[in-house]
């Protein structure tokens, strides 16, 4: 049964969540994982696809992977939160230590350490979610 996400966004339907992970696997198992909760959910390898799904003005939250190649993940939260300030960012990490100060300072608003209980996840989604403009 999929979860109420108690928000109606565009056009009356579920919020849109954005994933972006290099790791096929581990994308895989989020967007599954974000679509059983009840979301519209699209995933991507890469952060500048990610990027050009939030500039269409449909995405609520962010799901960025931390270690990419070409733009690390607070690279792509800052572009992203440029195209949308109101957007919720959780962060994924093997390495939160590491990750921590740049995904502040991008404005990450959860960081998750990898592995991750996808509970976790989708209950950090749903609360940015709600939260979304």
């Amino acid at each position: 049964m999929a979860a109420d996400t108690g928000v109606d966004k565009i056009g009356g339907g579920p919020p849109l969540i954005v994933v972006v992970d290099d790791d096929e696997g581990v994308r895989e198992v989020c967007v599954d994982g974000l679509r059983d909760g009840g979301y519209v959910v699209e995933g991507f390898a890469r952060g500048d696809e990610a990027l050009r799904a939030v500039a269409r003005g449909r995405v609520a939250v962010l799901v960025v992977d931390w270690r990419m190649p070409e733009l690390d993940g607070a690279e792509v939260t800052r572009r992203a939160r440029a195209l949308a300030p109101g957007l919720g960012v959780v962060m994924i990490t093997g390495n939160p230590r590491e990750a921590a100060a740049p995904a502040r300072s991008a404005g990450v608003d959860v960081l998750l350490k990898k592995p991750f209980d996808m509970e976790a996840l989708v209950s950090a989604v749903a609360a940015l979610a709600k939260a979304a403009p």
